[in-house]
């Protein structure tokens, strides 16, 4: 609650990412994988409050990444003192500002290639009942209904039919179209379909008499 009113009394906006879709929020899983890697390597006991892990987290702060820049030069605007000799560049806002025009080219460059093998999937309207995948059996056995659509349109609040309610990103959603099971089950939510489209038939056993394998004949 604390963190909601202070992002509101300095006009931030506070966008969480979709369970489960790690895609969505990269730089923080680089940024943990990294931080795992360091205590695995510093910390034998996993634990983070003995002075090694502190020296090796202010070596990994001024160490500089792809783009040329440590963490601290691009927080700081210059390098932090450590026990190793560091060369204190006055004036690096040039280089800073020509690592950003790279990366926001390596990020267009990155959606292309996404956008050219990506399926386009239409946008869900509040009130459409939906199925939603279970993010460990991947099974499509929730069905809900879309309660509400964060600005970017890929995140959903979904409430299932036990009025419990799930954020999910649209590759996990998708409309519910009842079969006639379950329009003879449950009317009032077969009525209401998918929102955007018509009801499907669901499977049936064929009719036609079958012969039985020859490994069965007497």
């Amino acid at each position: 609650m604390r963190n909601e009113e202070y992002c509101k009394s300095w006009g931030i906006e506070h966008d969480l990412s979709s369970p489960y879709h790690h895609e969505a929020n990269g730089y923080a899983e680089v940024a943990v994988k990294s931080m795992k890697n360091l205590v695995k390597k510093i910390c034998p006991y996993k634990t983070v409050r003995n002075e090694p892990f502190f020296k090796a987290l202010l070596e990994y702060r001024n160490t500089p990444r792809k783009d040329g820049l440590s963490p601290a030069q691009w927080f700081f605007g210059t390098s932090k003192r450590t026990k190793h000799p560091v060369i204190h560049k006055k004036d690096i806002r040039d280089k800073i500002r020509e690592a950003d025009r790279l990366a926001v080219k390596l990020r267009e460059r990155a959606k292309d290639q996404h956008d050219s093998r990506a399926r386009k999937l239409e946008q869900l309207e509040p009130g459409t009942v939906v199925r939603v995948q279970h993010h460990l059996t991947k099974r499509w056995d929730l069905i809900g209904t879309v309660m509400e659509v964060k600005p970017r349109g890929q995140s959903y609040l979904v409430q299932s039919e036990t009025g419990r309610l799930y954020w999910r990103n649209r590759k996990f959603i998708r409309p519910y179209f009842p079969s006639e099971e379950d329009k003879d089950d449950n009317p009032k939510r077969a009525g209401s379909g998918a929102g955007n489209g018509s009801a499907g038939s669901g499977l049936r056993r064929s009719e036609r008499d079958r012969s039985k394998p020859d490994r069965f004949k007497s």
